[in-house]
């Protein structure tokens, strides 16, 4: 009987919160069907963003984790990491890798070499599942994960010879910081490969879904990896298994590289 009431208190706190998370009045009864719908799609969308960026332990991040991150992300983080071209030697960093799903793919070509893949994610829910995924890896040092943002990584310059990310410059604080900081942590003649599709950013953009982001913009993007110092950067159109996404690349050309510590 306990249970079953501190289950009821549970779900009670859950809808309140979920009532007075969106902007507009609270779901009351009688409410016509017209601004039910309406303030259901709010809340719905509400939580679906927050998630998106920083994915939690309810069912929203649940939903994100196993219908985008684990689904429809899956060849974007394999392509991410096979694009990059890694070598056995090779220190490989992924900024935002979710479930693991990228680090995975990214350890299998350093299992031969002294290479390591590096991990950097914000959000808790996130790490401890790759945690769960990777254990081995983990436990085998092959494969390091940090709790961090990409605003201020915790890696000396001129670390890694391969970074890549997948769906996420949009939810940096700072675009342009982000991308320095990103600059400054490889080494020269360093390539970082971004996966994305445009057309789904795009469509998730006008439906408010990526509220939290700064910029949804690959244009942009680009245009800032320019201006921190990257080289050749370029998009192209990818396809696999029957799937079309973009993968952006952009080159570090250190010419000047003085030194290796973080400043």
């Amino acid at each position: 009987m306990k249970d079953i009431q501190h289950h009821d208190e549970r779900r009670k706190r859950s809808q309140e919160k979920m009532e007075y998370l969106a902007s507009g009045t609270p779901i009351k009864p009688g409410m016509n069907s017209s601004a039910l719908v309406w303030r259901m799609t709010n809340i719905i969308t509400e939580y679906l963003a927050q998630n998106l960026r920083k994915p939690g332990s309810g069912f929203f991040g649940w939903y994100v984790t196993k219908n985008i991150f684990l689904r429809r992300n899956v060849i974007l983080e394999e392509n991410g990491a096979k694009l990059c071209q890694i070598e056995p030697h090779y220190n490989v960093l992924e900024v935002g890798f979710g479930p693991g799903v990228g680090l995975e793919t990214a350890w299998k070509y350093v299992t031969g070499g002294n290479g390591k893949i590096y991990g950097v994610d914000f959000s808790d829910k996130m790490i401890s599942l790759t945690k769960r995924r990777l254990a081995k890896q983990i436990n085998d040092g092959k494969v390091c994960i940090q709790k961090g943002n990409v605003l201020n990584l915790p890696f000396d310059n001129d670390t890694f010879h391969r970074v890549f990310h997948c769906n996420c410059y949009y939810f940096w604080p700072d675009l342009q910081a982000g991308c320095r900081e990103l600059y400054r942590v490889m080494r020269p003649h360093a390539r970082m490969v971004t996966t994305i599709r445009v057309d789904s950013i795009k469509a998730i953009t006008q439906k408010n879904i990526l509220k939290y982001g700064q910029t949804s913009d690959h244009v942009e993007y680009m245009k800032t990896l320019e201006k921190v110092g990257f080289k050749n950067v370029s998009m192209q159109n990818v396809e696999d298994s029957g799937q079309t996404f973009q993968a952006i690349f952009a080159d570090v050309d250190k010419r000047n590289s003085s030194s290796n510590k973080k400043t």
